[in-house]
């Protein structure tokens, strides 16, 4: 316990939802584990590719994690349990991280205001929706 879940994404929101999960767990003298969930690759039309889907998924895996690494390079270490690379439905993998992890809050940030996010819901609104444990929605500020 006494851990917060910090979702991240390649997004330019991504470094005030690391910034204000940062602040969180200063304040309340938590730790953080930053995640990337990789969306699975099973939509990719890979025999027009030269690489076979595990050779793609590993890396895609590869990338998120150097960028993630890259991401919280300012985290204080002493402050950051770890992070964390898992492929499959974002909010299924956050929700179920967050579960296994027994963290206290999940922090992501608002993502997707078309009409076709709108309708089918947004992956904050699946997480708070499914998630069996507090979230904490940052939105961009204008």
């Amino acid at each position: 316990m006494n851990t917060i879940l910090c979702a991240l994404d390649a997004s330019d929101r991504a470094p005030l939802v690391l910034a204000t999960a940062r602040q969180l767990a200063q304040q309340s003298g938590r730790q953080l584990h930053v995640i990337r969930a990789v969306p699975p690759m099973g939509e990719v039309p890979f025999r027009e590719l030269s690489v076979t889907l595990g050779q793609l998924t590993d890396l895609v895996i590869k990338e998120s994690r150097a960028q993630l690494e890259a991401q919280v390079v300012d985290v204080p270490k002493a402050m950051l349990a770890g992070t964390h690379v898992e492929v499959g439905t974002p909010w299924r993998v956050i929700c179920e991280l967050g579960k296994k992890l027994n963290v206290d809050l999940i922090v992501m940030g608002a993502h997707g205001y078309s009409a076709v996010d709108r309708a089918l819901g947004t992956m904050a609104s699946a997480v708070i929706n499914h998630a069996d444990r507090d979230v904490y929605v940052v939105r961009q500020r204008p």
